[in-house]
């Protein structure tokens, strides 16, 4: 497994290796079962402190992405996938829209799903709340100059 990890980047180190684990995830890289690397070992390879590994591979078992096995290390949980639908708001149409969306993916994939309300502050927020968070994301967006600029801190690969 390659991780990179951008030291200028605003998002912080943990998270990009959360986002990092996720992608490999998503493009199919690691799957169920499979074995991360040690603490120690991404540690050295990325110059990365272990309370920030640590924080990392926390975040993705509290997420049921990887557990771990003591003395044996962390694994891929299983082959479930999050996804986030962020919608404008909520009308009876868009609950057939739910629903049709919901019914048409595999079942591994479980849907949360939000609303903005064209609020420019509630969509920072649920979108900063849930990076890597979720296999993918997709995303109604609205007519605010800062929608694209909030959108381009999610991987391309993960939004659609």
């Amino acid at each position: 497994m390659n991780f990179e990890i951008n030291i200028n980047s605003e998002t912080p180190k943990y998270q990009q290796l959360v986002n990092a684990i996720n992608n490999e995830l998503a493009n199919n890289r690691l799957t169920s079962g499979d074995a991360l690397p040690s603490v120690n070992a991404v540690c050295k390879s990325l110059q990365l402190s272990r309370d920030t590994v640590f924080k990392a591979y926390s975040v993705l078992k509290e997420h049921g992405v990887i557990e771990s096995v003591p003395n044996k290390g962390y694994y891929v949980a299983n082959e479930t996938r999050k996804v986030l639908l962020l919608l404008d708001t909520f009308k009876a149409y868009k609950e057939v829209l739910y629903h049709s969306f919901v019914n048409n993916l595999p079942e591994n994939v479980i849907t949360d799903i939000q609303f903005h309300h064209y609020n420019i502050d509630n969509f920072k927020t649920i979108i900063n709340n849930s990076k890597g968070k979720y296999y993918k994301y997709v995303v109604m967006t609205f007519d605010n100059k800062e929608v694209a600029e909030v959108l381009s801190d999610i991987d391309d690969s993960n939004c659609c």
